[in-house]
């Protein structure tokens, strides 16, 4: 226990040290002859940073686990350090991973940190285990298309029907939308079938790729028969695909491009449709657009069902999320850890859309839609106030990540230690307060709650945040700190 207190203890130095040892066919050796699988567990935790990799206590670890958590530690903390791949080390492991239960938590986080960096040191190890069959059906089960393709371009592709199945099925994504305008032509009280997680990102990919067409996007969600209850559903779900609603932006005025976000967000906030009248929503039949089927301009109008979207002239406005400023200096690091950040700053507009949701996530423990939530999270990962997000459902790996990220969190804070995890969102995350923006400061004032004598001691200032990506500080309010 003592030596396990200890290794948890030991410095970014002595820490790549061991993951170095990992990688060493005679140093791993070494390592698993010790025999000790409470100490073996606290190693694989300790490189992999507190990501839940499913070990209990008492139960073996693998030598793949240690050498795969050690590769991603490096990579994490010092890329540049990553040795030469030990021929011996990637046979042991080999051998290993067509025999056992794997675990996909660290095998896919590892190939997707190698998809945002394209490390040429790490490369030459993934390379050899991207070559075990159930490597890239992993992948490709876990991974996007996008990702999944880029994979196949860096290390190729042994087994060609892995490969094929996907690119050809993004080249009918165009062809399937033709078919369903036309069946909806010929029969519009039809019930399409719903979009599982692989379709939707097919399609996403298809858009990306400029492979469909833009008409063919405006025409389903123009389309006056599926703003019945069913229909609705379907095209909320294909809504929250970020290149979808991108074009539904670009080809739609603000006005409508608002009113549709409004409709899909509330039917996800709510679990429920709004429920119209039918001359409503007829009138969606008439969005402002020319297509290949109507040379009139058509115009939405819904305007007893707007609903007031914040801007920054609408303020001050309640958010109920205010306490996780309790957390600031730590949102950085776990953006970075998620792949997010690069110097400091977020690689590009879609990973701030995927803070604010990975945000919400971290405070509520859950992913119900509901607007309000999003306010906050918009302005500290500097979007708008009313940023209009798309929303995509979280891949597990990375909810797991967050969880394991809070519970550290609680563990080295003094005062939390004795609570759990939903007990630190209840009492401090989900915590009501004001959202103050003007031309001098973004001011957040905080509730007051009892809880707070737990804040005392705290180790960082909690009237003032700075973030690397904002142009100003946030100004804090806790009431009575």
């Amino acid at each position: 226990d003592i030596l396990i207190k200890q290794l948890m203890k030991i410095g970014n130095k002595l820490t790549l040290l061991l993951a170095k040892s990992c990688l060493s066919e005679h140093s791993l050796q070494r390592l698993l002859s010790i025999n000790q699988p409470v100490l073996l567990t606290a190693i694989n935790r300790k490189l992999s940073e507190d990501i839940d990799i499913f070990q209990h206590q008492g139960k073996a670890v693998y030598s793949w686990q240690l050498v795969l958590n050690a590769l991603g530690y490096i990579h994490r903390n010092d890329p540049q350090e990553i040795p030469e791949p030990d021929v011996k080390v990637i046979s042991y492991i080999t051998a290993e991973l067509e025999s056992c239960i794997l675990d996909v938590v660290s095998i896919i986080t590892l190939f997707r940190q190698n998809i945002v960096t394209d490390n040429s040191l790490l490369n030459k190890w993934l390379k050899p285990l991207w070559q075990i069959e159930l490597i890239p059906q992993l992948c490709k089960k876990h991974l996007s298309v996008q990702e999944y393709e880029n994979l196949v371009n860096r290390f190729g592709c042994e087994n060609q029907s892995l490969r094929e199945p996907v690119l050809q099925k993004i080249t009918e994504v165009d062809l399937l939308l033709i078919e369903l305008l036309q069946a909806l032509a010929t029969e519009p009280q039809q019930n399409l079938p719903p979009l599982n997680q692989h379709q939707r990102s097919l399609i996403a990919t298809a858009i990306q790729k400029g492979e469909v067409n833009a008409q063919n996007i405006i025409q389903l969600f123009q389309h006056s028969a599926l703003y019945n209850r069913d229909g609705t559903t379907w095209l909320a779900s294909l809504w929250q695909l970020a290149p979808v609603s991108l074009v539904c932006k670009k080809h739609l005025s603000a006005k409508e491009y608002q009113d549709l976000s409004q409709r899909f967000i509330l039917n996800n906030a709510d679990k429920k449709l709004i429920t119209e009248d039918r001359q409503a929503l007829s009138a969606l039949d008439n969005l402002n657009i020319t297509g290949n089927h109507c040379n009139q301009p058509r115009i939405i109008n819904r305007s007893h069902v707007d609903r007031v979207l914040f801007t920054e002239q609408i303020f001050p406005c309640q958010v109920s999320n205010a306490g996780i400023l309790v957390l600031w200096p730590i949102l950085p690091a776990l953006f970075n850890r998620l792949g997010l950040l690069e110097a400091q700053k977020f690689i590009h507009r879609q990973a701030q859309f995927n803070a604010v949701c990975l945000l919400d996530y971290f405070i509520w423990g859950n992913e119900e839609v509901q607007t309000e939530r999003k306010i906050l999270n918009n302005v500290l990962c500097g979007l708008m106030a009313g940023e209009i997000i798309e929303l995509a459902p979280l891949e597990s790996e990375k909810k797991l990540i967050i969880e394991q990220w809070l519970d550290a969190i609680i563990n080295q804070l003094p005062t939390w230690k004795k609570l759990g995890r939903n007990d630190v969102r209840q009492l401090f995350l989900q915590r009501p307060g004001e959202l103050l923006i003007d031309n001098q400061e973004i001011k957040i004032t905080v509730q007051h709650q009892p809880f707070d004598l737990l804040l005392t001691d705290w180790p960082w200032p909690l009237n003032i945040a700075k973030f690397p990506w904002l142009n100003r500080p946030l100004q804090i309010d806790w009431q009575n700190i």
